[in-house]
């Protein structure tokens, strides 16, 4: 969390800094945000049991286009990663193994939707719906050792996938300036990928990812 605490401020400092320059012009159509917040990544499971499911930090950027007074298309890309771990201990031709399954997973989602904004007193509320392509690179390593500490075997696979999906947010906005404003919103995410398989070095396993969660998220848009 401490990189996307200095992304938010510097995207602070940089954005506030042009919206001053420029407080004497018309705000055009176009908007531009950068962002950080938490989400769902990711529900997953492989054949052998493995169970991992974690909220992670995630980054975005976007660009709308205001349609009208309160519509508006926007398109975005951001950035999840996630890695998790897990050991466990067998008995194998009389030797006791000591196993370490990691699993390092990454995603740059693309969406492009739309937005209504609701005027409610002094803020306003945001209410989006999005496709999603979402960009996977996944890998999954097994280690086999000895307790004394000598590796016996290990096996490794990396795996890129592409999957569609949906995404529907809402929340408010608060204007800060003429032409910055601070977000907040709450949503949900629907992907669902099929088809990542790697061999394990027991039995082979299929990994399938089943991307349905929340995610919270907060932006900075300066009106250009």
């Amino acid at each position: 969390m401490r990189l996307s605490t200095v992304l938010l401020l510097i995207q602070f400092i940089i954005l506030g800094a042009i919206s001053l320059s420029h407080a004497q012009e018309k705000p055009s159509r176009f908007s531009l945000a950068l962002g950080a917040g938490y989400a769902d990544f990711y529900p997953f499971s492989t054949s052998d049991g493995l169970t991992f499911e974690h909220y992670r930090p995630s980054l975005l950027a976007r660009a709308d286009y205001r349609v009208r007074d309160q519509a508006s298309v926007f398109a975005q890309v951001g950035y999840l990663s996630s890695s998790e771990s897990n050991q466990a201990s067998i008995l194998f031709n009389g030797d006791l193994l000591l196993l370490n399954d990691s699993v390092d997973m990454r995603s740059v989602p693309f969406s492009l939707g739309l937005a209504y904004q609701i005027p409610a007193g002094r803020v306003f509320l945001n209410l989006e719906v999005a496709g999603e392509l979402h960009f996977f690179r996944y890998t999954a390593e097994q280690t086999q050792r000895l307790p004394q500490g000598e590796v016996r075997m290990a096996s490794q696979r990396d795996a890129d996938k592409r999957a569609l999906g949906y995404s529907i947010a809402a929340g408010p906005e608060w204007p800060i300036s003429k032409r910055l404003a601070l977000a907040a919103q709450a949503g949900y995410r629907a992907v669902e990928v099929n088809g990542l398989r790697f061999s394990d070095i027991m039995q082979p396993s299929e990994v399938s990812l089943d991307i349905d969660g929340f995610f919270f998220e907060s932006f900075l848009r300066i009106q250009l």
